[in-house]
């Protein structure tokens, strides 16, 4: 779980003080991103769901489709969705998995 919680902030990190245009217009900071959600949803596939249950309000199972797609589809990937996902839900991630661990 710790890998998850690292991985989300290095994403807030990386995003700090970014909005969508600056984002989309980087290219380093998105796939650094991408690859970091690769992590965050493999890593959550691996956590029990007595585990996943105690942290409610995160969509773990979007978080792993994405990184199924990010693997499978990368094609595919929507900067805007990517954002959504590091705005809205990178922050309650940190968030959760702190308390889980006790932080």
């Amino acid at each position: 779980m710790l890998d998850i919680l690292e991985a989300a902030e290095r994403i807030a990190l990386d995003c700090k003080g970014m909005t969508l245009r600056d984002f989309t217009a980087n290219r380093l900071v998105r796939q650094a991103v991408e690859r970091n959600l690769e992590i965050i949803g493999e890593a959550a596939k691996h956590l029990l769901q007595p585990t996943l249950a105690r942290m409610p309000g995160i969509d773990w199972r979007g978080l792993c489709g994405i990184r199924d797609i990010l693997i499978h589809s990368y094609f595919r990937t929507d900067p805007t969705i990517i954002w959504r996902v590091v705005s809205e839900e990178c922050p309650a991630i940190i968030a959760a998995v702190r308390r889980e661990l006790g932080m």
